[in-house]
C-alpha cells in the first residue's frame, strides 16, 4: 500500500505548534512500522524547508521525500482551483494522509484526514475576524472528500458528527500520546534544569500557546488572588509561545512579573519539558475548550499534579488522576492549588501509569488501520 503523507507542518520553523508535534510522532512510529510504502510530502524544496531531514533523518527502505516543483504560494493559489492534484507531485497513491487538517487536492488515493477540534467553530471570538467561517467552510469541503476522518478524541469525535451527522460513518477515534521521552525525571535532572532557568523557588506551570482560549488569565487571577492573601510562597511559570490574545495575558501577567512571582520563559524545548513538568509543584491546564489536551497528559507521564478545567475531553483523556475545577471559578482554582500544594493526591507513578495508557506505537498501529480499510 502507496500512502502520501503531508509533513508540511513540520518544515521551516524550529517550533511545532500542536498540529507539528502531532505529526513529527505519528509519522515516526508509522515508518517504524512494517507493511506501508510512504511518500512524504514537505512543499517545495528550499533551504528553509529542508529542516524537515531533522525530524526523519534516515527513511526506511520503500519511503521517499516527495518535494514540488512549485513554489508554496503558487501551489496554494493553483490548489483553489482543485489542480494539480498530490498524485502529480507523489506518484500513484492507494492513501493520502493530511494529519494537520487541510489537504491538497488527491485525484484517485483515499483521503484519510486529521481533526483536531472544533475551536473556530465552538469560539469564533478566540480568532481573528473572519478566521473561524472561512475554517468552516474549508472543514466542510474536506470532510466531504475524504474516505475517513480521525478525531483524537471521543470528544471531538462527538463534535464532528454533532456538527455534520452525515459523516458518522467516517470518523474513527485514534487518541494522541506523550512522546516516549515524558517520564518521571530524576532529582538531579529537576535540580540540573532549575539552576539553569533560574527557578529558584517552588512553582505552579502552565505549558501551552499563549491564547486567549487557554484560560491563562483566570490562572493568572486565582494566583495573584493567593499571593497578594500572602496564602502561598510558590510562583508561577508560563512556558509557551505567543498566540491570539497574547497582549492581554501578558499585561494581566504584568504586575506578578513585575514583583517577581510570575515568570514567562518562552518556549520551552522538548529536551527541558521532562524536568520542567516533574519539577512543578501543580500544572495548570485550565482551558475554555481542547480537542485532546497533550500538556497535561505529558506533566502526568512525568509524575506532575495536575490540576485541569472541569470540561469533558480533559475528564476523558486524564481519566481519574487529575483535579478539575470550573474554570470560570477564581476561587475554586485557588482553593484547589492550595489543596494540591498541601498535599499530593495519588502518587507520580499512578498519574505516569496512567499517561502510559496512550502510546504512538499504539496510535500509528490504529491509524495503518484505518488506512487498510480505506485503501
Amino acid at each position: 500500500m502507496r500512502i502520501g503523507i503531508d509533513v508540511r507542518c513540520l518544515a521551516g520553523s524550529a517550533w511545532l505548534g500542536g498540529g507539528g508535534q502531532y505529526t513529527r510522532h505519528l509519522v515516526g512510529a508509522l515508518l517504524r512500522m512494517d507493511g506501508g510504502e510512504y511518500r512524504l510530502f514537505p512543499g517545495y524544496r528550499r533551504g528553509r524547508n529542508e529542516s524537515v531531514f531533522r525530524h526523519f533523518p534516515e527513511l526506511p527502505a520503500g519511503t521517499a521525500w516527495t518535494w514540488s516543483p512549485i513554489p508554496g504560494r503558487l501551489l496554494d493559489q493553483a490548489w483553489r482551483f482543485g489542480w494539480p492534484p498530490i498524485e502529480w507531485i507523489t506518484g500513484p497513491l492507494d492513501v493520502f494522509f493530511e494529519p494537520d487538517f487541510f489537504p491538497p487536492p488527491v485525484k484517485r488515493g483515499a483521503l484519510v484526514t486529521t481533526v483536531h477540534d472544533l475551536s473556530f467553530m465552538r469560539g469564533p471570538e478566540w480568532f481573528p475576524p473572519g478566521v473561524a467561517e472561512k475554517r468552516g467552510r474549508m472543514l466542510r469541503g474536506v470532510l466531504d472528500r475524504a474516505r475517513a476522518v480521525i478525531a483524537v478524541s471521543r470528544f471531538t469525535a462527538e463534535e464532528i458528527v454533532d456538527c455534520w451527522p452525515k459523516h458518522a460513518g467516517k470518523v474513527r477515534v485514534v487518541h494522541e500520546a506523550p512522546g516516549p521521552e515524558f517520564r518521571v525525571p530524576t532529582p538531579r535532572e529537576t535540580a540540573a534544569l532549575r539552576q539553569r532557568l533560574h527557578l529558584d523557588t517552588p512553582y505552579f506551570l502552565y505549558v501551552g500557546a499563549l491564547e486567549a482560549r487557554k484560560n491563562i488569565q483566570g490562572l493568572i487571577g486565582a494566583f495573584m488572588h493567593l499571593r497578594q492573601g500572602g496564602k502561598t510562597d510558590t510562583g508561577l511559570v508560563l512556558a509557551g509561545m505567543p498566540g491570539l490574545g497574547a497582549d492581554e495575558i501578558l499585561a494581566a501577567a504584568s504586575q506578578g512579573i513585575g514583583l517577581g512571582w510570575i515568570r514567562w520563559i518562552g518556549y520551552a524545548e522538548p529536551e527541558d519539558l521532562p524536568a520542567l513538568y516533574g519539577a512543578a509543584r501543580v500544572v495548570c491546564y485550565l482551558s475554555w475548550y481542547e480537542g485532546f489536551g497533550l500538556p497535561p497528559l505529558e506533566a502526568m507521564a512525568c509524575g506532575a499534579p495536575v490540576l485541569a478545567s472541569r470540561i469533558p475531553v480533559l475528564q476523558e483523556i486524564l481519566g481519574p488522576h487529575a483535579v478539575y475545577v470550573n474554570p470560570a471559578d477564581h476561587d475554586e482554582i485557588a482553593s484547589a492549588l492550595l489543596d494540591l500544594e498541601s498535599r499530593e493526591r495519588g502518587s507520580a507513578s499512578s498519574r505516569s501509569t496512567w499517561a502510559r495508557r496512550y502510546s504512538w506505537d499504539t496510535a500509528a498501529r490504529e491509524t495503518f488501520r484505518v488506512f487498510s480499510e480505506v485503501a
